[in-house]
């Protein structure tokens, strides 16, 4: 697995000629500019399907970060807080998804701009394309980030690459890569995750993104009145989701869950072989897997997340990798970096910050304290934003 992931650039995964990655490049990327409305992103992710957008600066081909499905439920929500009470919220969900809610219609005409990131859960992240798929994995996916964009020496996008595209790259390559670990249990792997949040099946589906917002949980597993595991919501489950179909967030967790995935099958068994498990990841396009008591009581034991697979193949590497900076934009980095405080590795590109913007993540640099992974410098107008500090997301 070492030799593999430090072998292969991101360039060769893109350029791969197969056809999984033949059509993802001949995909044009879907972008807004900065000034579009809300109402104009919420079209363009139920009508494609996806969950992001990367938003433009206007007139110009500067990328000012993502606004994903994340965004647009956490203003939601916090519009919602912002007007009532605690004790009034209860009973005045249903009236702010309806058609008649006039701060709703503000919201959808607003600029898109203003929500980039609003959850603090997809953060802006472009990478060098000749970084390894290792620094990629063990510096960016394995931190809980799920997409990236990937660019050149002159900062021109090559593409916008997932944690689901790795695992693509992974199932085509498995036997090159051939380690024994793939037909272990998940169990014997340490990849289990036992820190997860569950409510009742008929929590309605708003209350239930309230505290996964809340609590900063990429999910949240449903159970019935028993106690036992009978499914989950994820921010996946409002793919293709339209301001027209926004009252079925007033339903109980269990009925939007049939609505959306309950076809998918979203548990497995501690017996079930890290292959498996990664298979059945990519042939449902799903990013987590629970894994349960396939018995009478349906005992949870946790979940297996694709952060939590990036994690594990992060561990096969003891090496710190070479730092891969262009020479264009290496003096930048360094620069940048003996003259601030903080870290910034190499792999990212970070955007330059704004006043009151958060620091990006302090990362590692190398023995000589050169830049150690695979950020690129890239100039940017002072308005955008910098990426905020990444921490490891609690899967």
């Amino acid at each position: 697995m070492e030799k593999f992931l430090n072998s292969h650039l991101i360039s060769e995964m893109l350029d791969t000629q197969t056809d999984y990655w033949k059509k993802k490049k001949e995909k044009s990327l879907i972008t807004l500019e900065e000034d579009a409305p809300v109402s104009e992103a919420l079209k363009l992710l139920s009508s494609n399907f996806i969950l992001s957008l990367p938003i433009k600066e206007k007139g110009r081909d500067d990328y000012l970060g993502f606004i994903d499905m994340n965004d647009i439920l956490h203003s939601i929500i916090k519009l919602f807080l912002e007007k009532y009470p605690q004790q009034d919220r209860n009973k005045h969900w249903e009236f702010l998804l309806s058609e008649d809610n006039h701060n709703g219609k503000d919201f959808i005409d607003q600029q898109i701009s203003s929500l980039i990131n609003q959850s603090k859960l997809d953060n802006f992240i472009p990478v060098d394309e000749n970084g390894t798929l290792f620094q990629l994995i063990d510096e960016v996916f394995s931190l809980g980030i799920h997409r990236v964009i990937a660019v050149d020496e002159s900062a021109t996008v090559k593409g916008l690459i997932s944690q689901t595209d790795i695992l693509k790259y992974i199932l085509e390559n498995l036997k090159e890569i051939g380690i024994p670990e793939f037909d272990k249990p998940v169990r014997d792997l340490g990849i289990i995750d036992k820190d997860i949040i569950f409510t009742n099946e008929k929590t309605l589906t708003i209350q239930t993104y309230y505290i996964m917002l809340e609590k900063n949980a990429p999910c949240i597993g449903l159970t019935n009145d028993k106690g036992e595991f009978i499914g989950n919501l994820s921010i996946t489950d409002l793919r293709g989701l339209a301001p027209p179909s926004f009252r079925t967030l007033l339903y109980p967790s269990v009925e939007f869950w049939n609505l959306h995935s309950k076809k998918k099958k979203c548990k497995v068994s501690t017996d079930t072989s890290l292959r498996d498990v990664l298979n059945l990841l990519y042939t449902n396009r799903l990013h987590r897997l629970w894994v349960v008591d396939e018995g009478k009581h349906q005992k949870c034991y946790g979940v297996i997340s694709l952060s939590n697979i990036m994690r594990y193949f992060s561990r096969y590497h003891d090496k710190k990798a070479p730092s891969f900076l262009s020479k264009s934009t290496s003096s930048c980095a360094t620069s940048r970096l003996k003259s601030s405080t903080n870290k910034f590795s190499p792999l990212i590109t970070y955007t330059s910050p704004t006043t009151n913007s958060p620091s990006p993540p302090a990362l590692n640099l190398d023995e000589a304290g050169e830049p150690a992974a695979i950020i690129k410098e890239v100039k940017t107008q002072s308005k955008v934003q910098s990426t905020p500090t990444i921490t490891p997301a609690s899967q």
